[in-house]
Formats: C-alpha cells, sequence, structure tokens
C-alpha cells in the first residue's frame, strides 16, 4: 500500500496500481536491491515523523544478531539510504532517526489523514489507496518486526474499511445505491465478517428493487456467520431483514422503504407515512447522537475513537431491538431509529421515549481512553 517517492528527483510510478510492497525511490535499483535498507525507509515513512530510536530499529530488522552486529547492519543501511534518497532525506540527534518533512510521499499517511475527513471523495481516495495488506511481500524473520506489522496490518485495514463503509452509507443516503452496492462489496472482499457492510448490501439491493437478491445475501450472511464464528446477525441486521420481509414490492420501487422509509413532508406536521395506499400511519422518529463526537475525536486515537462509535452502535442496536425499534441508519457518531415501521403499534412513540431512556443508561458505562 505504500508508494514511497523521493521528492527531489524523477518520480517512477510503476503502473497505476498501487502496491502494499513496492518501494518507488529514484535511484530505483540501489534501494530494490538493498532489502534491508527497503525495509528500513518503509518502517521510517509508516511511522513518520515520529523519531525512533536507534535501537527499536536494530532490534526491529536484526533482533536475532548481536547487538554489535545490529547496530553495525543499521549504520550500514542508514548509509545507503542517505546517499540514495540524499544527505539531507534522514534527520538524526544520535539516538533517534527520523525522515525529513517532504522527503517521502507514503501512502499509509495518506490514507490516515483521507479517511479522518467526512467528505464523500476523501473517503473513496482513502478506500481507493488501500489494494493489500501493509508490505505483503516483505518477509522479514524477526519478532519485533512481526509484532509491529500484526498490530499495523489490522489497523490500517480497519480504517480502509470504515472508509469503504462510510462512503457507501454516504451513497446510499444520497440515493445512489449502485455506488453504495459496489463501496460495500469492496468492502466485504477485504474482510468478508464486517457485517455492516454485509447490511449495507441488503439495504441497496432493497433499493435498487433486488429484494430476492437482498434476502438471499442475508441468508448467505447467516451461514457466514454460523460458520467462521458460531454466532448469529446482530440485532439491526435482523430489524432490517424483518422489514424486508414484511414490505411488499411496488412498481417504482420495490423496496424503496428498507433504504429509506419515507419521511414527513414539510406540510404534514404529524409523523405520517403514507403506505401504498390512501392511508396514513404514525411514524416516530428517534435520532441519538454520541455527545460532543467532535471534541472526542480530537483527543482520542482514531482507532480508539472507531470502537468508542462501533461500541456505540452496537449498544443502541441492541436496546432498540428490546423496544420494536427499527435501525434505518448509522451516521457517523449517530444512530437514526424508527418507531411504528414497517407495521405500527399503539404504544410506539411510549416504546420510543423509553428506548431513549434505556440507550442513555446503557452507553453510560462506555469506556474509552481519556474520555
Amino acid at each position: 500500500m505504500q508508494d514511497f517517492r523521493s521528492a527531489p528527483v524523477r518520480r517512477e510510478r510503476g503502473d497505476d496500481r498501487r502496491s502494499a510492497t513496492k518501494i518507488h525511490t529514484v535511484p530505483a535499483d540501489p534501494l530494490r536491491a538493498d532489502r534491508a535498507g527497503g525495509t528500513l525507509l518503509a518502517y521510517l515513512a509508516c511511522t513518520a515523523p515520529l523519531p525512533q530510536p536507534r535501537q527499536k530499529l536494530a532490534t526491529l530488522l536484526w533482533g536475532s544478531h548481536f547487538e554489535t552486529q545490529a547496530q553495525q547492519n543499521l549504520r550500514q543501511a542508514l548509509f545507503r539510504l542517505r546517499r540514495a534518497l540524499g544527505p539531507d532525506a534522514l534527520m538524526s540527534d544520535g539516538d533517534e532517526v527520523w525522515l525529513a518533512p517532504g522527503v517521502i510521499d507514503c501512502d499509509v499517511a495518506r490514507l490516515k489523514a483521507l479517511s479522518g475527513e467526512a467528505s464523500s471523495a476523501s473517503l473513496a481516495a482513502a478506500a481507493d489507496l488501500y489494494r493489500d495488506p501493509l508490505l505483503a511481500d516483505v518477509d522479514i524473520a524477526e519478532e519485533a518486526w512481526a509484532d509491529w506489522l500484526g498490530t499495523e496490518r489490522p489497523r490500517l485495514e480497519g480504517l480502509a474499511l470504515d472508509a469503504m463503509i462510510r462512503h457507501a452509507e454516504q451513497a446510499l443516503q444520497s440515493g445512489n445505491a449502485e455506488s453504495a452496492l459496489k463501496a460495500a462489496h469492496r468492502a466485504i472482499s477485504v474482510n468478508a465478517l464486517r457485517e455492516d457492510a454485509h447490511r449495507l448490501i441488503v439495504q441497496a439491493l432493497a433499493a435498487t428493487g433486488r429484494r430476492a437478491e437482498a434476502l438471499k445475501h442475508y441468508q448467505d450472511l447467516v451461514a457466514l456467520l454460523k460458520r467462521e464464528l458460531s454466532t448469529e446477525p446482530d440485532a439491526a441486521t435482523k430489524s432490517l431483514v424483518a422489514a424486508l420481509r414484511t414490505t411488499e414490492p411496488s412498481s417504482k420501487s420495490p423496496a424503496a422503504g428498507i433504504a429509506e422509509p419515507a419521511l414527513p413532508q414539510p406540510d404534514q406536521p404529524s409523523a405520517a407515512v403514507r403506505s401504498g395506499s390512501s392511508e396514513r400511519r404514525q411514524l416516530t422518529i428517534m435520532a441519538c447522537n454520541l455527545v460532543d463526537s467532535m471534541a472526542l475525536s480530537a483527543r482520542l486515537d482514531p482507532e480508539d475513537m472507531r470502537d468508542l462509535i462501533g461500541s456505540f452502535h452496537k449498544r443502541g442496536a441492541d436496546v432498540v431491538s428490546r423496544f420494536d425499534g427499527f435501525v434505518a441508519q448509522y451516521l457517523g457518531a449517530g444512530v437514526l431509529v424508527y418507531f411504528g415501521y414497517p407495521a405500527a403499534h399503539e404504544h410506539d412513540t411510549e416504546q420510543a421515549v423509553r428506548a431513549g431512556f434505556a440507550i442513555c443508561d446503557a452507553v453510560g458505562t462506555l469506556k474509552a481512553a481519556s474520555v
């Protein structure tokens, strides 16, 4: 996934497909032939702009060697990098080494930056950057390297998957179901067990009138979760499919109501939803948002923030299902819930109020560092 390029010299692109393992640098031949130097450059680019202790770098790449030999190997690798990239490419204060700003253009850094933005274009660009697991063809037989890679790979994959899911959610919300379907399929090609991606596929298929395909996809998901995790779909997914099964197809959009049930118009003060006939029925809408999410996102690590939002979504969905609510949409750090959909009940409004209090109690125990 990294596209490393030396800024002061001619840039080499190769093909258009970014690779998780290629290092594109000029002069290219020295680093392509220098396995240790290329790997060291990859690590420094992925961790930039943080200074890295020399001892840590030596252990990372040569931990099984005697300390004297490991330090010597590190000095030689740093020397070769300076010769390939220029004398000012690497900064050092004696005990620590880091890349000078602007020397290396790294896809990891771009993925982190883009995935933190909210625009559809940024999320699509972040998703497009991810092609393969981080440094998939770099084989370093060192415990410290394996530990770092074992942590960093799933973290970057999670960022990319979140960008794909958020892009799909935005596309579905804006009425572009085909784009949402494509993004959600891309997500499950990376991680087939992302249930929120499967849920978006069901919604997108229903929104395009492919109700049978949506139900078939759900059945495949049930089988997958049982086979791989010995579990069942969560409450939000079951609620979605229950609504789909009880919704009659129409000539215009057989499952448009599943993607996003019709909302009241400005000239209709009551929360009425018009069905396929002339009947009007009441719909209670509840929006739940994580308080001060913007302030939290500024204080927390992106991975911690993602886990916090995921826990909030899950607890909210579990509570809503107990009060016969329907989770219509996950919107960033919020949840949009309908009561009285697809079937209206006499006490829907009361159930919504009870669910709201229950959600406040449930999320009050959420734990996150620095919250």
